[in-house]
């Protein structure tokens, strides 16, 4: 005679189901949790690339039917799990930017591109009476609140230190905030001249500091200059700079 062991499986009550995610071009989407109990809540967080946004997010159970996705305000999608395993479909389509709002900045103009992204990134806001001023003269406390703003206008603390900087003025945080960095030094009688136009050497003097100090970059120059015939009227103070 023998003994025969029987061992019988007990699946869990309330298991864990499965949730694919598949997606098209353009972005990526996380879940949580990666797999979810039935009446559980599932966050999906859909992240387009640059130049995309969210098309559709459509979740179906394992018979095919639909389950409701909520849309949230902080561009979340959330659903409530069924008994079974999803599928999870999103697609990314290419985002169309807002128009501009200048009157003198035209679809074909050759820096309508580079105007659309500083205006969509925040960086440019134009003169006023929808007038981005394409042709106007550019001024060091015009590039300060640029580099200023690209750096996500952070608090600042502390007098300016410049005699003809004023408090409360459009750019008085972004000198404050330029001249802690280390981005400008001013002039040596204590000023700052805000309204000064600015030369290309000190313009790409303040983007090669903002570049080191700011953003962490290697700044080592490795350009060479003496392809322009102009190269001897580089100041020496802006040479590595401008080999940058």
């Amino acid at each position: 005679s023998c003994t025969v062991t029987v061992s019988s499986y007990l699946p869990p009550a309330n298991p864990n189901y499965r949730i694919d995610v598949t997606t098209t071009e353009g972005g990526t989407v996380d879940k949580d949790p990666a797999a979810a109990k039935a009446g559980e809540t599932v966050t999906l967080t859909p992240t387009p690339e640059e130049g995309y946004e969210v098309g559709t997010v459509t979740v179906t159970d394992r018979f095919g039917d639909a389950v409701e996705a909520t849309e949230n305000a902080d561009g979340t999608y959330t659903f409530t799990m069924p008994s079974g395993q999803v599928s999870v479909n999103v697609t990314f389509v290419e985002s169309t930017p807002e128009p501009l709002p200048f009157t003198d900045v035209a679809e074909g103009d050759w820096f309508h591109d580079a105007v659309q992204y500083a205006y969509d990134n925040g960086l440019m806001d134009g003169v006023g009476d929808g007038q981005f001023a394409p042709n106007a003269t550019t001024n060091r406390a015009m590039v300060v609140t640029i580099l200023y703003r690209l750096a996500g206008e952070p608090d600042v603390s502390g007098d300016v230190g410049f005699t003809d900087v004023a408090d409360g003025l459009w750019y008085t945080d972004a000198v404050t905030w330029a001249a802690e960095k280390g981005i400008v030094n001013g002039l040596e009688d204590g000023t700052f001249r805000p309204m000064e136009e600015i030369s290309r050497q000190d313009m790409a003097l303040m983007l090669h500091r903002y570049a080191k100090t700011v953003k962490g970059t290697d700044t080592t120059p490795t350009g060479d200059l003496s392809r322009w015939p102009d190269a001897g009227q580089v100041g020496s103070w802006a040479v590595d700079a401008l080999r940058w």
